[in-house]
């Protein structure tokens, strides 16, 4: 195709279309003269009309020629292989100006895109714009998927300037992918998405049933599921007494994520079996990590974390990234001790084949992490293996406890910071964290991998980032402290299983604080863990005295409760002020205080710092602080759980928390 040729046709076309209704009128004008016998002035009009008409066609044809020489100045810079290529090309191209206004195009755009050439198409002049906009000005060559009459094309463009310091223009080529669009969705659609499903409790659940009831409810639960999976056209079965693995396809998940998986969870929990305990199910779901083997892996892992996180959820994973669904049934305590045994063994083989032992729990350490510390400390005496504990970053109110046992010769030397446990450390020696499960919440990180083995124990629910390579895991999400789970631990230890009274003491106040004076989350083996302590010789007013507040708090948090904002109907947020001491603490303390307050179903309480704002909350149970906190990159507990937003401002950390408040509050 001959590029002058086609720009004067166009140019041509287009005068020639604009300038026919002016031609016109000024024949008829002229025509009109001479007959009313106004010659002289008709001939004038005449003579004014050919130069009119001259100039038109004169300019046209200098500016025709000018886009025509910038254009074949570009074109005759290739080499003549190439320059065939451009002007033949089977593919919509087009040339575009700096401001995205078309100079040029090919014969295949004209007929993709249904272009007359003798009349202005404004609709696919802006939709040609619109790409332009959308490219990155400080790239020479771009690609962006776009749609237009119906179809899909992958753009390509590149930027170009006939000679150094010209102003550039645009190449863009179009390519209709519509077809492989339309196939790739389908691909996407029909991609297995697999699935673990365990019935939560089975044990306690079939306890009191017959054997008649147990297959009723376990056919029940088949029938749910099947149910549920058939408009996916999936697939259940059943490989276990209490477990079924599930496929389907991936195109109906985005349709259970919008319902929560709520049809699922609810239809599963409406079964009534004989048992006054509910009928739950945890699920794990992977999609999107490899091949059929890696997502049932994946979804392995998924449901150990659904079961970490007390069950009656969803945990999917869509190509690693993790997503959580349901989880608003408390956690269920378990009268048998036969897990708590079981643990307390693996944990003694960890450390007895261990040259030292570390010690480890979570930034800004309260009387719960420090109470656990010392519990397992004690038992690496026992074992005859010498531990340190790792403490840098601690509160307000477990400082002079933990003044008061760094000047006891029974502690000298055991308290060391996180850089010098690191120094020490190598792949013969064990870390056992207490009072986390995440590695982002550990006083150091780097201990994890200096040391060749890592033990768990914690009494939070699982992340998505759990330490999932600890053995021995132990989590008790019934628990009421950390401090309750060594406590049992210790007294499997037979009479070596003593204590002093100084971490006796340590531990009976971390069940304090974390059970609000044992009137939170309590229940049987609490109360018998506390009296084990008792017996060990905690010394209860000692106790009561570190964890009391003072008068100056007092007043602090009743001014910040005073001035806590409704959010909804049943929540409240409140703010802990700039540069005050202890902000973190203070700020669990009015939690716990807010939550007290009549019509208050959660708290969330805000404490800036430098470098972070920290964010406590606490639930009556009715509202899943978990979750919420989850979604501001922290965790806990369904009542009671918390997270730091590094880096954020308190106005930014307070419209995250709302927004997460709407979501999974206001919205459900």
């Amino acid at each position: 195709m001959n590029s002058r040729v086609e720009l004067r046709k166009n140019f041509y076309a287009i005068v020639y279309s604009r300038g026919l209704v002016f031609n016109a009128l000024s024949l008829i004008t002229i025509a009109t003269l001479f007959i009313l016998k106004h010659f002289l002035i008709g001939s004038i009009a005449i003579i004014l009309w050919v130069l009119l008409n001259g100039a038109v066609l004169t300019a046209t044809e200098i500016m025709t020629r000018r886009v025509s020489d910038r254009l074949n100045q570009m074109v005759n810079r290739l080499n003549e292989k190439a320059r065939g290529n451009l002007l033949n090309m089977q593919l919509p191209i087009v040339i575009l100006d700096e401001e995205g206004s078309i100079l040029w195009f090919n014969n295949y755009f004209s007929k993709e895109f249904n272009i007359v050439v003798s009349k202005e198409d404004r609709e696919v002049d802006a939709f040609v714009r619109s790409i332009k906009q959308q490219a990155d000005p400080d790239s020479l060559g771009w690609e962006m998927e776009v749609t237009y009459g119906g179809k899909t094309y992958q753009c390509l463009g590149s930027e170009f300037a006939v000679r150094k310091g010209q102003t550039p223009e645009n190449i863009v080529m179009f390519i209709d992918i519509t077809d492989h669009k339309a196939l790739m969705d389908q691909y996407d659609y029909e991609r297995l998405c697999c699935g673990i499903i365990i019935i939560d409790n089975y044990d306690d659940l079939i306890s009191a049933m017959n054997d008649e009831h147990v297959h009723l409810m376990r056919a029940e639960v088949e029938k749910c599921l099947t149910t549920w999976s058939r408009d996916a056209s999936g697939y259940v079965r059943r490989y276990d007494r209490d477990k079924y693995i599930i496929m389907f396809e991936r195109g109906m998940l985005s349709h259970y994520m919008a319902e929560g998986f709520k049809p699922l969870l609810n239809t599963i929990k409406d079964i009534s079996p004989v048992s006054s305990m509910p009928v739950t199910v945890s699920v794990g779901l992977a999609t999107e990590c490899g091949k059929a083997p890696d997502n049932f892996a994946e979804a392995q892992r998924c449901i150990e974390i659904a079961l970490g996180r007390g069950g009656e959820q969803v945990v999917l994973s869509v190509a690693g990234n993790k997503s959580f669904y349901g989880g608003h049934v408390r956690e269920i305590e378990r009268e048998s001790k036969v897990k708590a045994r079981i643990n307390s063994n693996a944990l003694r083989a960890t450390i007895e084949g261990s040259k030292r032992a570390y010690i480890i729990g979570h930034k800004n350490a309260d009387f719960d992490c420090l109470g656990a510390a010392l519990g397992v400390y004690r038992m690496c005496i026992i074992m005859n293996v010498q531990a340190y504990i790792i403490m840098d970053d601690i509160n307000g109110s477990l400082k002079p406890y933990l003044e008061t046992l760094r000047k006891s010769p029974e502690y000298t030397g055991v308290f060391v910071s996180a850089s010098d446990a690191v120094d020490m450390a190598d792949s013969e020696c064990c870390l056992v964290v207490v009072d986390a499960n995440k590695a982002s919440m550990l006083e150091s990180q780097e201990i994890l991998e200096a040391v060749g083995k890592v033990a768990v124990i914690d009494h939070h629910r699982r992340g998505s980032n759990y330490i999932d390579f600890a053995r021995p895991l132990f989590q008790e999400l019934a628990a009421s402290s950390a401090s309750e789970m060594v406590a049992e631990i210790l007294q499997y230890q037979g009479e070596k299983g003593t204590i002093t009274a100084q971490e006796a003491t340590a531990m009976y106040m971390g069940m304090i604080v974390d059970t609000k004076d044992f009137t939170f989350k309590t229940g049987v083996r609490t109360f018998e863990a506390a009296a084990f302590l008792k017996r060990s010789g905690a010394n209860l007013d000692i106790a009561h005295r570190y964890t009391a507040k003072t008068k100056e708090r007092y007043n602090l948090i009743a001014s910040i409760v005073a001035g806590a904002t409704e959010v909804g109907e049943n929540c409240v947020v409140a703010i802990v002020p700039e540069d005050t001491p202890d902000s973190s603490e203070v700020a669990a303390q009015v939690a716990d205080t807010l939550l007290q307050l009549a019509g208050n179903e959660a708290s969330f309480v805000l404490a800036p710092s430098e470098e972070q704002v920290a964010i406590s909350a606490r639930s009556s149970g009715r509202v899943n602080v978990q979750m919420i906190m989850e979604d501001l990159g922290g965790g806990g507990h369904q009542t009671m759980a918390g997270a730091q937003l590094r880096g954020a401002s308190i106005d930014e950390a307070y419209e995250q928390l709302i927004q997460s408040i709407n979501y999974r509050v206001l919205a459900d």
